[in-house]
């Protein structure tokens, strides 16, 4: 009781005080019946209050725009480089949500050379969400992620490589795709079969795109498989003409 009581006579105290007592009324009533509680500990911008209603929100049990909820979320922990990251692909394909302030920090946190970051914010250029689309830039911040040890980073550079579809572009996705390769990716491995069957950057090779695909079913890529079999059922009926 004399704890409660010194609890209760500290700011700090009193609000966790009253975040408890919400909790146990969510838990047994429901969190409508304590909305404008809810609020009150919003306002007041405590992480374990913003992070309490996100959960109540995640499990559709509390009704907050998600405009809101990103700005709140993002002023309390945008600071912190990881929930950036998380806070862009939770609401990156939400098109209501301008998540512009997200990405600003992570391109603050990418320009420090945090390298989850600049795989973050090469999707973001990728995609255009949260700054305006640019390839070139999004194939740079790739680099840069695998560059500092991020190897998924250069299955998607890859990617990217190929939607930008220069003479150049292609020569450098047939290198990293290589790289990949000698590495035993099979993300890499199954790319590569993709550029040897349809002749992207290289001459086309059906008879290797068969290899790459056999080598990435083996390692468990189960479309490899699918693409192989498409293949050897397209031999079967041209060596049936």
């Amino acid at each position: 009781d004399e704890f409660l009581l010194k609890l209760k006579n500290c700011p700090i105290g009193e609000y966790h005080l009253r975040l408890h007592y919400i909790k146990n009324i969510v838990r047994t009533r429901g969190a409508k019946v304590v909305e404008k509680e809810l609020n009150e500990l919003l306002d007041l911008k405590y992480p374990s209050a913003i992070l309490f209603v996100t959960n109540l929100y995640l499990r559709g049990d509390y009704d907050i725009s998600r405009r809101k909820l990103l700005n709140m979320l993002n002023s309390v922990f945008g600071d912190d480089p990881r929930c950036s990251n998380i806070l862009f692909d939770k609401f990156s394909d939400d098109s209501s949500v301008d998540i512009s302030c997200v990405v600003g920090s992570i391109k603050k946190f990418a320009e420090a050379g945090l390298t989850t970051s600049m795989e973050t914010l090469g999707r973001a250029y990728w995609s255009g969400k949260g700054i305006g689309q640019d390839l070139n830039m999004a194939a740079h911040w790739m680099r840069e992620a695998f560059s500092a040890g991020n190897i998924w980073a250069a299955v998607e550079l890859a990617d990217i490589l190929k939607m930008i579809n220069t003479p150049d572009s292609l020569s450098e996705m047939i290198s990293v795709l290589e790289m990949l390769k000698d590495r035993g990716d099979p993300s890499g491995i199954l790319r590569l079969g993709h550029a040897y069957r349809d002749g992207i950057g290289v001459n086309q090779n059906i008879a290797l795109a068969k290899i790459l695909y056999s080598s990435a079913q083996d390692k468990g890529v189960k479309q490899a498989g699918v693409e192989l079999d498409k293949l050897n059922n397209s031999s079967s009926r041209n060596s049936l003409i």
